[in-house]
């Protein structure tokens, strides 16, 4: 389907939303009923709310976004991210998440999709930094990868809370080797939390090599009342911006928002002044793009050129966003927006 046809089928979700009064405030209706998710959510709600700042939550393997979606009603200053395994490869249109996402009308949640082997979870927390990682069923439906999958869930961001079910002895026992706090028992599962004080991005995105010391160039300094990205190089310290890098979207099978959104969102940056405009400069917090490293000091000559160049490098991101096949996307971004040595890129990125 085109996108002028998911454009028509999300001004449909929008009709029946009006209709059928399925507002973000009345999500948990779809699941009510259920006292465990609620308690569940009452402790995503506890650790939530000591921030006093925009933050972005991670839900891994989100079943019907019952969590996300409601922690991003009621949080509209920040953002949700959703993985989910079964939706690679899918167009989605007929996928009850997908639907939620676009009756819910909430301008703050992401969606992702990934392979069964959750295998990009570590290229994503070598570049992005979530505060809070909720995994309240990821280690139902993982067998032998579980542990590579531990250990990448722990890497993602400062907070973990993740659901192990009891008769699986090897993944209780890891998280107890790692100092996990239990948060509640239940009567098939225990739930892990976990401080994981992420302090660094080891890579600057998806597609740029790994930052091998650890006095890198890129450091977190996060606690819940202020979070900025430290910046070696420029000697300075930058606000963050919730949500995930856009490159990381496409890299990741984004599927949610659409891209029809997402064009729009570009369309509205198209005379930003900037000394990269490109991809990999741009956030995507939901529904809305925001700019970062708007003047890069090593870089003071080029923001005339980019301005200069502004119509052909948006026409080639309306291409690649329009791309659907992973290796399509980074050989676009290689060959038509990267602007340094190509085969060398190649090379870091596939390291």
């Amino acid at each position: 389907m085109n996108y002028n046809g998911r454009s028509c089928i999300m001004c449909i979700c929008c009709f029946f939303y009006q209709i059928f009064g399925l507002s973000e405030s009345n999500m948990d209706t779809w699941n009510e009923g259920n006292e465990t998710k609620k308690q569940k959510y009452a402790m995503v709600d506890k650790i939530l709310s000591r921030y006093t700042r925009p933050f972005t939550m991670l839900d891994v393997c989100p079943g019907n976004g019952y969590y996300a979606l409601q922690v991003a009603d009621r949080f509209r200053d920040s953002v949700c991210v959703m993985i989910d395994a079964s939706y690679a490869g899918n167009s989605l249109l007929e996928d009850n998440l997908y639907r939620r996402c676009m009756v819910s009308a909430l301008p703050n949640i992401i969606l992702l999709g990934e392979d069964k082997n959750y295998s990009h979870l570590k290229r994503l927390g070598e570049c992005e930094h979530f505060d809070l990682i909720i995994a309240f069923t990821l280690f139902e439906y993982v067998d032998q990868y579980w542990k590579s999958i531990a250990e990448n869930v722990c890497q993602l961001g400062d907070n973990l809370l993740v659901e192990v079910p009891k008769k699986n002895n090897e993944i209780m026992t890891y998280f107890k080797d790692r100092h996990a706090q239990v948060e509640a028992e239940f009567k098939k599962s225990i739930v892990y939390f976990f401080a994981t004080e992420k302090t660094r991005l080891k890579r600057k995105h998806w597609m740029k090599p790994l930052t091998e010391s650890s006095n890198a160039d890129f450091s977190i300094k996060s606690t819940y009342h202020e979070k900025k990205l430290l910046k070696k190089y420029a000697n300075e310290q930058i606000e963050w911006i919730p949500g995930i890098n856009l490159l990381t979207f496409k890299m990741y099978s984004g599927i949610f928002p659409t891209i029809v959104v997402i064009k729009t969102e570009i369309e509205k940056q198209k005379k930003t002044l900037h000394t990269d405009w490109n991809v990999h400069n741009m956030i995507l917090a939901g529904n809305a793009i925001k700019m970062i490293d708007f003047a890069d000091q090593r870089y003071p000559d080029r923001i005339n050129f980019y301005d200069q160049e502004r119509e052909n490098r948006y026409q080639l991101i309306m291409r690649w966003l329009d791309l659907n096949k992973i290796e399509d996307v980074q050989i676009f971004y290689i060959h038509k927006l990267y602007g340094g040595d190509r085969h060398d890129l190649t090379l870091q990125i596939n390291s």
